[in-house]
């Protein structure tokens, strides 16, 4: 006796088509695949530490001496472009939970418009 094939729908451009063969594996269950030792460069989560400190640390002299010299505290120009640092960094928030929350209505309701029964509104989704 023949085992009978499955058959399975698939979201395609034009709309559901069906398929009678079942993949085995589907890329998305397919594992990364395992770094090998003869990999050139791979870097420890320490070393990136490091890297990160070691550029903070590179960048200090630059910052004394993009200022005044009769003012090389670094602290005392902080202070003074804090105000404009704060409105930058509420800016930037006020600017990335927009652009989320437009994102998240813009796909809601595409993805509604795609499950829709109505076939006019399924064609511009």
């Amino acid at each position: 006796m023949r085992a009978k094939a499955e058959t399975t729908w698939f979201w395609g451009v034009g709309g559901m088509t069906m398929n009678t063969q079942a993949p085995k594996i589907m890329p998305v269950m397919m594992l990364a695949p395992k770094s090998r030792p003869d990999d050139r460069f791979q870097l420890r989560p320490w070393q990136g530490f490091a890297l990160i400190a070691v550029c903070i640390i590179a960048s200090i002299p630059a910052a004394f001496a993009a200022t005044d010299p009769g003012r090389a505290l670094i602290w005392g120009i902080l202070v003074q472009w804090m105000p404009f640092l704060v409105k930058g960094l509420i800016f930037n928030i006020v600017i990335s939970i927009s652009a989320m929350a437009l994102g998240i209505l813009a796909g809601a309701v595409l993805g509604l418009r795609q499950i829709s029964l109505n076939p006019v509104v399924r064609k511009f989704a």
